[in-house]
């Protein structure tokens, strides 16, 4: 751990309070319930995230695609126009 990253965990001690994605204060009571582990993923609370259908995903994926494949032959024309490459 970096002097930063300390210094992140003992201010969190110190607040002693739940932050999202970082700490969760527990009870014993909740640890009983959890069956005794002490795996962080049990209690500490995720952000909710944007679910994202393969079909949104898939459509911008071959935007990006046509989008370098424009820019390849964009700058392809401007390397020749530039007596750059010869083709």
């Amino acid at each position: 751990m970096e002097e930063k990253d300390i210094q992140e965990v003992f201010k969190l001690y110190q607040d002693y309070k739940d932050v999202v994605e970082k700490c969760k204060i527990v009870s014993i009571a909740d640890l009983d319930a959890a069956g005794n582990t002490l795996a962080v993923n049990t209690y500490i609370e995720k952000k909710k995230q944007e679910v994202v259908s393969p079909e949104v995903v898939r459509a911008q994926y071959y935007e990006a695609v046509q989008n370098v494949n424009q820019a390849e032959a964009r700058l392809k024309e401007l390397l020749i126009e530039g007596g750059y490459i010869n083709e």
